[in-house]
């Protein structure tokens, strides 16, 4: 089935057991803090790097040799920054030429090592909606473990639809886990409001009695209370992206302050606004398009709406929800050989994702999902999606016949530099060290 892509993520908790060095620091009490984690016997290395930096230096095969090349990555355990990406076995990762380190060595067996994903929309998984009022902190740790081991996906914006105010300051107040409480799910980067600022026309699955026009003191009303500050280096959740309708009262005055005042990435969507008016907003700091052609006021002839700004390269980018079911694949086509290096790919999956058909709920909403597609209950509005972000990574290959590189940039990095996050979404010396191992990505077939 197109909608599975060929998969066999083995998550790097669950890989076969690590052969360790002959000389273990730790296990001789010498005192050594450094632990290398080597990744080795890679078969391919997706989004290794930017393009100009060239290609992975590759050392020659032994006498005889008729085996393919293999790479190797190290990743320092303490930091979980990349330290090496190279051929293997790397010059630095024998244990004669580092006594007094501590190697974690874990035979990769030729599967393809990709960057984790980085879903910037997604409103929940596995049952859990992250808009709900009965959702607390525990259900999204729980959430984000399975989509870094079961799917691959390490970085997340969890995704809050038009709520009341309290649902907001609520979820703001919400801390990061920390690095030494042993934390190993998908990294929180932030927030993705989406909502409460948006056009009824255009509401989707969202409540409609929720929605206010976004004057800067609505905004600083329901996402900037006196007592919650949005500070990206505190260690509070902080609100990183926000959807909203250009069209609306104050619209313009608020995306200036969302952008220059608080550090906020403001997406244009669930809109009936024109071209010339989405033209202006990004003029005020908008840069990015949330689910393109979805929720917002059709591409015509002679009113290209929202959609024109990605036409004529005045919205570089776009992000879009490829599931076979929000988005036509010759829309997809269409849109690929418009902005090929401007597709974000995401989920804008809801609690169904990752689970079963049936009766679940968006915020306030019932919803209703059938045959994997989900729809508002009673009518045929979709309702965010039953995908995840793996799956509209292949389906997008699949669809435009595209390289695993694009698709899985399209999935990763793209997203990441989208919501200026620059140390995920890329395997490359200095970047975090979130990575994932798939059997089938990388191959022709």
């Amino acid at each position: 089935s197109r909608k599975s892509m060929s998969r066999s993520s083995q998550p790097l908790d669950n890989a076969r057991s690590p052969k360790r060095s002959r000389r273990n620091d730790f296990e001789t009490g010498s005192g050594s803090t450094l632990r290398i984690l080597r990744l080795v016997n890679i078969g391919r290395i997706l989004c290794r790097q930017r393009r100009s930096a060239g290609p992975i230096p590759r050392s020659p095969a032994s006498p005889g040799r008729q085996s393919p090349v293999r790479y190797e990555v190290q990743i320092n355990l303490s930091t979980r920054n990349i330290v090496y990406v190279g051929s293997w076995p790397s010059p630095n990762g024998r244990e004669e030429a580092n006594e007094g380190v501590y190697y974690e060595v874990h035979d990769c067996d030729g599967h393809t090592l990709c960057p984790g994903l980085v879903d910037i929309q997604i409103n929940g998984a596995y049952g859990i909606d992250f808009s709900n009022p009965s959702c607390d902190f525990a259900d999204l740790r729980t959430t984000c473990v399975r989509l870094a081991r079961e799917r691959g996906v390490t970085s997340i914006l969890p995704t809050v639809v038009s709520s009341p105010p309290e649902v907001y300051a609520r979820l703001l107040r919400w801390r990061k886990p920390a690095i030494e409480e042993g934390y190993n799910g998908a990294k929180l980067l932030g927030w993705h409001f989406e909502g409460p600022f948006m056009s009824p026309k255009y509401k989707g699955a969202h409540d409609a009695s929720c929605m206010l026009d976004p004057t800067v003191e609505n905004v600083k009303k329901i996402y900037f209370s006196n007592d919650v500050k949005n500070d990206h280096d505190s260690t509070r959740i902080p609100l990183v992206l926000v959807t909203m309708a250009p069209e609306l009262p104050g619209a313009m005055d608020a995306i200036t302050h969302l952008t220059k005042d608080q550090n906020v990435v403001v997406s244009l969507g669930h809109t009936d606004a024109s071209y010339e008016v989405c033209h202006t907003a990004t003029k005020s700091g908008a840069s990015l398009l949330t689910h393109t052609f979805n929720a917002m006021a059709p591409f015509h002839h002679r009113k290209p709406g929202p959609v024109g700004l990605v036409v004529d390269g005045t919205m570089p980018r776009c992000s879009v929800i490829c599931d076979g079911h929000h988005v036509s694949d010759v829309t997809i086509k269409m849109l690929r050989a418009v902005r090929p290096g401007g597709i974000i790919l995401v989920s804008d999956g809801m609690a169904a994702s990752g689970s079963e058909d049936g009766e679940y709920v968006l915020g306030d909403v019932r919803v209703t999902v059938k045959d994997g597609k989900a729809t508002v209950t009673g009518t045929g509005t979709l309702a965010g999606s039953c995908a995840t972000l793996d799956q509209c990574v292949g389906l997008y290959r699949i669809i435009t016949g595209c390289t695993w590189e694009e698709a899985w940039e399209a999935g990763s990095l793209r997203p990441a530099e989208a919501v200026n996050v620059d140390d995920v979404g890329i395997v490359e010396v200095g970047k975090r060290g979130d990575v994932a191992l798939w059997e089938g990505v990388g191959d022709n077939g």
